[in-house]
């Protein structure tokens, strides 16, 4: 029997120097009576465990009052360690399992999130993330637009222009649908009835098992504007030529039919006038080339000289 024991403590014994958790076992007066391999690996002498962990009150309330504890965060060279610390009959244990991968990819991932919100948050587009219709996420920028300080429980919709609604849902259906999806023109509309024109681009992504939409969108409106100005500046720009080209039209209607006119009746009065007559006529034919020069300086180049 004595035999069975001792080999039965000695397997219990190497199962537990095998094992990646520390364990320690204390008496009821708080004697450690049993340390595996991982603790002497964690800590060397475990004797200095409350004072190094900086859990010395969790210890005294475990060994001396029986009070368990959870997940106490232990922090050495540079490792994490989540500590339990159990109450037994006889005594009681303490837990100590690795979470230093585990510390380290949450600290990545909040350090990564910390990264891209600052991206989107600083962003001179507006970045919002749809579940459906409904906005989960908005950047500053597109708050800035709507004039929202936040946009929680409201739906894409609630910002559109309502000649835009069918429009976006349609958009937003076709990316659900993975479809390619091209660039469209919305007008969105803040808390003040102001419209902002935006160019809109939508994809669809996959978070979390979940279909979301990202709508990345740009403010256009002063480009618009700018557009706007210029197609009116051409407006006027074409009304301008085309009243030159009917003042054209009109000085050739008006001056030229006359002084042709003027000219036929000069040339014929010219073959049966007298001498006296014959120079004044002349002199009133080179009038007339005189003023017919002008005219055709004004039409041709719109200058006036002979």
């Amino acid at each position: 029997m004595e035999g069975d024991r001792g080999s039965a403590e000695s397997y219990f014994r190497a199962i537990l120097d095998n094992i990646p958790a520390g364990i320690i076992f204390f008496d009821k007066n708080g004697k450690i009576i049993y340390k595996n391999k991982k603790v002497r690996e964690i800590v060397g002498s475990p004797e200095n465990i409350a004072k190094e962990s900086g859990r010395s009150k969790e210890l005294k309330n475990l060994i001396s009052k029986g009070m368990q504890f959870r997940n106490a965060m232990w922090e050495k060279n540079g490792r994490f360690f989540s500590v339990d610390g159990i109450p037994m009959q006889d005594g009681s244990i303490i837990i100590m399992n690795d979470v230093s991968e585990k510390i380290y990819a949450e600290n990545a991932l909040k350090e990564n999130e910390r990264k891209y919100r600052i991206l989107t948050e600083s962003s001179p587009a507006g970045i919002v993330i749809l579940n459906g219709n409904s906005c989960i996420f908005a950047n500053k920028k597109f708050r800035e637009i709507v004039g929202y300080d936040s946009t929680d429980g409201k739906n894409i919709t609630d910002f559109v222009h309502t000649g835009d609604v069918a429009l976006i849902r349609k958009k937003i259906d076709e990316a659900m649908e993975g479809k390619d999806t091209p660039s469209c023109t919305i007008r969105l509309v803040d808390k003040n009835g102001k419209v902002a024109w935006t160019e809109i681009n939508l994809s669809l992504v996959n978070y979390e098992g979940k279909k979301e939409v990202i709508l990345n969108i740009a403010d256009i409106t002063k480009k618009k504007m700018m557009e706007e100005e210029l197609d009116l500046s051409n407006k006027k720009m074409k009304e301008i030529i085309e009243r030159e080209q009917r003042f054209i039209e009109d000085i050739s209607h008006y001056f030229f039919n006359p002084l042709c006119i003027a000219k036929g009746y000069i040339d014929l009065s010219l073959k049966e006038a007298t001498p006296e007559l014959k120079r004044k006529l002349e002199i009133t034919r080179t009038a007339v080339d005189r003023v017919e020069t002008v005219v055709k300086h004004v039409v041709m180049e719109g200058k006036i000289y002979e």
